[in-house]
């Protein structure tokens, strides 16, 4: 093998490592926002679908504490959104009944996850 397509093959391998595939249910109680990514990461793509009976928001959140509204997920609603790189996606709960996604996260994976109360 000629120097060069190992290089390319190596680079192939370990980017491939670094990207793939997460699916998980996803319970958020009430009033609390379920956040993830709130470390250093690459960019990721995030699919849910609202299995609950309540709506969720969904915002980004930059590095400086900047929240922007993305979407808010009605229940049976499903929405698919990007992140960028080191930017928190947050699923915010705000009503008195817990709230149920199906989330499939692409991209990288290597990201923090846990929960916060409003």
């Amino acid at each position: 093998m000629r120097p060069m397509h190992s290089i390319f093959l190596t680079l192939s391998i370990i980017m491939l490592a670094s990207c793939g595939t997460i699916n998980s249910g996803l319970n958020i109680p009430p009033g609390e926002e379920f956040r993830l990514g709130e470390n250093q990461h690459g960019a990721f793509t995030v699919s849910a679908e609202n299995d609950g009976d309540v709506p969720v928001t969904v915002l980004s959140q930059d590095a400086d504490g900047t929240r922007t509204k993305l979407a808010t997920l009605e229940p049976g609603a499903i929405a698919k959104q990007q992140f960028d790189a080191n930017t928190v996606a947050v699923f915010l709960n705000e009503t008195e009944r817990g709230a149920q996604l199906a989330v499939t996260i692409k991209g990288d994976t290597n990201l923090t996850m846990g929960y916060a109360s409003e």
